[in-house]
């Protein structure tokens, strides 16, 4: 199988597959400037969310912004690249994954001070059924896993769920595409905290889309 490999500072070497990338490495720039503008540079316990093969928090983890990271996703094969990444670069007591989709299924003492994610960003059944009709096999199992969100599901079990895993005032950035007031709302109902809608012009695809990086915030 081939090896994709992306190089970080200090030598740190992130590998992946094709057909997992979800854009994660070009759109570290958005993220960035989000979290420069906390003010915050160091955080104890951090996790990426729906992490495909992890290049976000592995990046955070190289910088020292965290201690330790974790990493969520449903997809056994990014969770093996994944791993294979913490092996490469013997980082294997400062990481943990998990296999999942379902948020509630993680043990509830796993507590994090950061979360960090660019989750699938298309909500709508019309939406998948074009993506099912216009791509062709073999990419079309991965385009929809790394895009598609319908009715909000995946994002609905996260927010009813998150809180018990956050540390008093644990700060959230998540990246999103399109419906942006129903996703903060699902915050707000979750008892999270609004701080700001980041523009995030590294994840728009041309000047008509329109997106952002969400900072969230657990209350102290």
């Amino acid at each position: 199988m081939e090896i994709l490999k992306i190089q970080l500072d200090n030598d740190f070497e992130v590998q992946y597959m094709p057909g997992s990338d979800g854009g994660g490495f070009a759109h570290l720039p958005d993220f960035k400037l989000a979290m420069s503008l906390t003010g915050k540079e160091h955080y104890t316990n951090g996790v990426e969310w729906c992490a495909g093969f992890g290049v976000l928090g592995f990046d955070l983890l190289n910088r020292k912004v965290c201690d330790r990271m974790s990493f969520i996703d449903c997809h056994a094969p990014s969770i093996e690249w994944i791993n294979n990444t913490i092996k490469h670069n013997h980082v294997e007591e400062k990481t943990a994954t998990y296999l999942t989709d379902t948020i509630s299924l993680i043990p509830d003492d796993v507590k994090w001070d950061l979360l960090i994610a660019n989750p699938p960003h298309s909500f709508d059944a019309g939406s998948k059924k074009y993506l099912e009709d216009n791509t062709t096999e073999p990419q079309l199992s991965d385009v929809l896993r790394v895009t598609c969100d319908v009715d909000l599901l995946t994002h609905r079990e996260f927010f009813a769920s998150i809180r018990k895993h956050l540390l008093p005032e644990a700060d959230l950035f998540i990246s999103e595409v399109g419906d942006f007031d129903r996703i903060e709302q699902l915050a707000i109902d979750a008892g999270l905290e609004v701080v700001a809608r980041h523009p995030a012009d590294k994840l728009s695809i041309d000047s008509h889309t329109n997106s952002i990086v969400f900072h969230f915030k657990e209350p102290s």
